[in-house]
């Protein structure tokens, strides 16, 4: 599943709409959060050991816990049905809910963002002294920021976890639908769809069928005042970035579907140009194809990027 949902209220609307409009999101610290528990572990007994090991080793412990409350927060959900969540956080259905293709959303800022499902429990993890030498299973970040207390369960939060705090940009193209809660009013519908005219994102409605508890939605019609003509990107190639059948040798039977890729990846509205397109033979992405092309995403990495797909993806 490469779709989750950050939900906004009626109040925030003119904010939120200009991050829309710049393709960008707020990811706030930790102790910016609606939960006093977020980043709470229990770190007694290591904190007592690391103390016997030198003011060195406290030192580098110390750094490592305050990550908690330094790296920027996005929070997202799986679920874009639960009452809940409409009620607190879509501010009882006055406000309305964004769609991101998490998949488009990760792809220019590679290591700087990672993607951090939220995993619920009954008690704070325990960090033990094993976490600091080497991998056991979970990675530190998910110990950090990576708990929730199972009372939140319902949420099914997943998180963007950013390099740092603050405004962070995306690319255009991750954002493929808004869904307006049950009381949300039509000014702020026109508002929000005008805002992003020509985009190509599609809209709906939540609703309650009929003598039920069940939430539901279905989508709007497309309206050509509001929504404006969809603009379509067509970003020049460069001479000689596309691998020749030659060049793929034993996958040569995928150049087809690396045109095909090619012509996907320039239709992007943040592709400014291909750069190079083939299929890789390295691991772990062997056999993938990928095309690699200069993005407008205001990025604190190298401005080329790498967009992967399975040649079973490409049709």
């Amino acid at each position: 599943m490469n779709r989750y949902y950050k939900y906004r209220s009626e109040s925030t609307l003119e904010r939120d709409i200009q991050g829309l409009e710049e393709c960008y999101f707020y990811a706030p610290t930790a102790d910016q959060l609606n939960d006093p528990t977020e980043g709470v572990i229990n770190d007694q007994l290591v904190l007592g050991l690391v103390g016997l090991l030198g003011q060195p080793v406290e030192d580098s412990l110390s750094n490592l816990l305050k990550l908690r409350h330094s790296v920027g927060i996005f929070s997202l959900s799986k679920n874009i049905q639960d009452e809940v969540m409409w009620a607190h956080y879509g501010e009882s259905h006055l406000g309305y809910c964004i769609e991101y293709d998490v998949r488009r959303l990760m792809l220019e800022p590679r290591t700087q963002w990672s993607l951090l499902p939220i995993k619920y429990s009954g008690y704070p993890p325990e960090f033990r002294l094993q976490d600091l030498l080497g991998p056991n299973g979970e990675s530190i970040e998910q110990m950090l920021i990576g708990y929730k207390s199972e009372r939140w369960n319902y949420e099914e939060e997943v998180r963007i976890v950013t390099a740092r705090s603050g405004k962070n940009h995306y690319a255009q193209a991750a954002v493929t639908g808004i869904y307006f809660g049950c009381r949300c009013n039509k000014k702020l519908e026109e508002k929000v769809r005008n805002s992003l005219s020509g985009r190509g994102v599609k809209y709906y409605k939540m609703n309650y069928p009929n003598s039920t508890y069940k939430l539901q939605f279905h989508e709007l019609p497309y309206d050509r005042v509001l929504d404006g003509e969809p603009t379509i990107n067509l970003a020049p190639i460069s001479e000689q970035a596309i691998s020749t059948e030659r060049e793929l040798g034993e996958y040569a039977y995928l150049h087809p579907k690396l045109i095909k890729a090619v012509e996907r990846v320039r239709k992007d509205p943040s592709c400014i140009q291909i750069e190079f397109a083939s299929v890789s033979k390295i691991p772990p992405n062997e056999g993938m194809l990928f095309v690699q092309f200069q993005t407008a995403v205001k990025t604190d990495l190298y401005d080329r990027v790498n967009w992967y797909f399975n040649p079973e993806e490409i049709q």
